[in-house]
């Protein structure tokens, strides 16, 4: 259905390979990308929950994100991206703040 949507024409003129890739993924049963996505965002979401923990500071899982006192947003904001980017190479934004990583530390 959604490939009649003129946004998902566009983009997948602008990247058939990725979308070549999704399709594949999703032919036989279209739930099977969100599956395969949530799962590494899951680890992501219960290290940087533990990492905040074990720092002792106050931080509870909700569905794909952290639950934190404002203190500590920007902390535990850089505790998802350093996860994030430990599971995937990729730098990502969280809450405004692009994880960067040191020249010599990975994590």
């Amino acid at each position: 259905m959604a490939q009649f949507y003129p946004i998902y024409q566009k983009l997948r003129q602008l990247f058939p390979l990725t979308f070549k890739i999704i399709e594949q993924i999703k032919a036989k049963d279209h739930r099977t990308l969100s599956i395969k996505l949530q799962s590494p965002e899951a680890k992501v979401i219960n290290q940087a929950l533990l990492e905040l923990q074990n720092a002792k500071i106050p931080a509870i899982a909700d569905a794909d994100a952290l639950l934190v006192p404002a203190a500590y947003e920007a902390t535990a904001c850089e505790a998802i991206g350093r996860h994030m980017y430990k599971l995937t190479g990729g730098r990502c934004k969280v809450g405004g703040l692009r994880f960067t990583p040191l020249q010599n530390d990975e994590a």
